[in-house]
């Protein structure tokens, strides 16, 4: 049999914070080493705290989706969500939060194993950031644009080209360009798509449409 204090060793030495909060009072009884520098607060000054003091709840959706969580981790036993977590200076950081239901000595309680995920959060924040730029980039762009799969549908295209045949995107995207053009026309672009994507260089043709 482990020791208090061993066991309580073994969960200081996790890299994850790991708190314990009691329902019935809405108070935290537990916090590991990790849960405490990721919160900037001692062992003993958690145990004054509640979840929402170490959360930024700026409307009444912050405060369902809470109630939510708890639901969820009570009826299936544990749920997994990000979260954007407060620190007891003020500070923020972005949380992966997986909260589990137990009953401890007969009482209800959550367990929460907090994972701080600020700069995974970052990279996809840059991520949309140049996306956004590509975007605004391709439908700059005069001529028109647009990627192709291996059987002809559209994936994407910019703003040229759906003003080239008068669409909007959900009448274009993900729909076969047989749908707009002649079979023959069609077929035989299909044909150097299909080229293209198989040699994997670039390929130029002209061809004709409407006489033009």
């Amino acid at each position: 049999m482990f020791s208090a204090e061993s066991i309580q060793r073994m969960l200081d030495s996790i890299y994850d914070g790991i708190m314990v909060l009691d329902v019935d009072s809405g108070k935290y009884v537990y916090a590991n080493q990790c849960a405490c520098e990721l919160y900037g607060c001692s062992p003993e000054e958690i145990k004054e705290l509640n979840p929402a003091d170490l959360s930024v709840i700026s409307s009444a959706e912050d405060e369902a989706l809470i109630i939510e969580n708890n639901k969820t981790a009570k009826q299936t036993g544990r749920c997994v969500f990000e979260w954007l977590a407060k620190r007891v200076d003020g500070t923020t950081f972005w949380a992966e939060v997986a909260l589990t239901y137990a009953e401890i000595n007969g009482k209800p309680n959550y367990i929460a194993v907090v994972r701080n995920i600020t700069h995974k959060k970052t990279i996809e924040a840059e991520k949309n950031l140049t996306t956004a730029q590509f975007r605004a980039i391709l439908d700059s762009s005069p001529d028109a644009l647009a990627i192709v799969d291996y059987d002809g549908c559209f994936i994407d295209g910019n703003k040229a080209f759906l003003s080239r045949w008068g669409k909007k995107p959900h009448e274009l995207i993900g729909h076969s360009a047989m749908e707009i053009l002649p079979k023959h026309i069609f077929d035989s672009r299909l044909e150097k798509v299909r080229e293209s994507i198989q040699t994997k260089k670039p390929l130029n043709f002209i061809d004709s449409y409407n006489n033009k």
